[in-house]
């Protein structure tokens, strides 16, 4: 293979930050033509591009990919993203997909505005949706956490978006996908992928809202769900997705920390560490990372499911759930951290909680403790860090 990627032009859009009011970096990489200029040989298994995991659940680890990942971003973001040359991309999810331009601008045939937050924004939907029209934004990548923000400042049809919008990071709620298309007609279009994919392996382009919330079907993937046995799972019931070790965009090394590769690796397949289901038409569900599964009453609850249901709870503007101590009648006990609107009766909103959590959901998923806290502890696309609530 012949490494020609190289950019062509660097411009600063420094009027989208303004506009937005925000505190972030923003560049446009314009048209890449190839180069016949210090051109390098290199062989398939070198190491070609490293990037950090969001370290969600523990500390990032520096994950190496060698040309298979190149040749699947190649292809990936005018196939999957279905742009044109006309396209601009909005690129507002956080520094794993940022980062990627600020080392090779491969999907430069288009013009890309990636924008990098470098904190928790406060950002008005009216400025959002009037940037997206003055900058012919047409394609945006996002994290469910900035819809939702947006979402909940619409309060009717009267805002338009002529934007495909997609989505990454945490789990896309189903009804954040019925409540913004209610708003604004735009369908929400989930993916999934991780830092050691090199890639989308999963997209959800239905438009059937019996599937909202899923995280799609596969994209030329080579998925599994097993159990501890490396057994496949039954249809339909929740096991361990993995990747087949030989898929050619799949991470190579993790950089100086063997133990830790090895680890999420078994015979055959790499060990993403969620746990997920599939449904008879092909999609996944996502359930819960391995290791945030609770156990309460000898119930195995995922915390997502807990978050969901509290974020739809008026006065709620975000939560996160985890274990608390050990009780030795019911063994974990649930407890909860919510963000709630200023001026909101804080007795009065506990209560309703527990009410609408055992009514939706089941006794069992009732928050023994709930706490209020000013912020969740995030990655930039949203994805929760619950070990940080665990160090305070």
């Amino acid at each position: 293979m012949y490494c020609w990627l190289k950019k062509k032009k660097v411009t600063e859009y420094d009027n989208v930050t303004s506009e937005l009011g925000l505190e972030i970096r923003t560049i446009i990489f314009e048209e890449l033509t190839s180069c016949d200029e210090n051109i390098v040989k290199t062989a398939n298994n070198d190491i070609i591009y490293m990037t950090y995991t969001s370290g969600t659940t523990s500390s990032s680890k520096l994950v190496c990919h060698n040309d298979g990942f190149i040749y699947r971003e190649l292809s990936e973001f005018k196939n999957t993203f279905d742009i044109s040359e006309d396209s601009v991309f909005l690129v507002y999810c956080g520094f794993c997909v940022g980062n990627w331009n600020d080392i090779w601008d491969f999907r430069s045939a288009y013009k890309w505005c990636d924008i990098a937050l470098e904190k928790k924004p406060t950002l008005r939907m009216e400025d959002f949706a009037q940037t997206l029209q003055k900058h012919n934004i047409d394609r945006i990548y996002t994290s469910p956490s900035l819809i939702a923000l947006l979402n909940k400042q619409i309060l009717d049809r009267s805002c338009v978006i002529n934007a495909k919008i997609y989505t990454v990071g945490e789990k896309l709620n189903g009804y954040l996908v019925e409540e913004f298309y209610e708003k604004t007609g735009v369908h929400l279009r989930d993916t999934w992928f991780q830092s050691e994919t090199g890639g989308i392996m999963l997209m959800n382009t239905s438009d059937d809202f019996s599937k909202a919330g899923s995280m799609g079907v596969e994209r030329d993937a080579e998925l599994f769900l097993i159990d501890n046995n490396e057994m496949p799972v039954k249809d339909y019931s929740v096991g361990r997705l993995v990747i087949s070790r030989t898929h050619k965009s799949l991470f190579t090394d993790y950089y100086n920390q063997i133990s830790k590769f090895d680890d999420k690796m078994s015979n055959n397949y790499y060990i993403t560490g969620d746990l997920v289901r599939k449904d008879q038409e092909g999609y996944y569900w996502y359930v819960s990372r391995e290791d945030d599964v609770l156990n309460v009453s000898g119930h195995l609850i995922s915390p997502i499911t807990i978050e969901s249901a509290m974020n739809e709870i008026s006065g709620v503007i975000d939560s996160m759930v985890m274990g608390g101590k050990e009780d030795n009648q019911i063994g974990q006990i649930i407890v909860a951290y919510v963000v709630v609107d200023d001026g909101v009766d804080f007795k009065k909103l506990k209560r309703k909680i527990k009410s609408e959590i055992r009514n939706k959901l089941a006794f069992y998923m009732v928050p023994e403790v709930i706490n209020v806290v000013d912020t969740i502890p995030k990655t930039h696309s949203g994805k929760i860090i619950r070990r940080e609530i665990e160090i305070v």
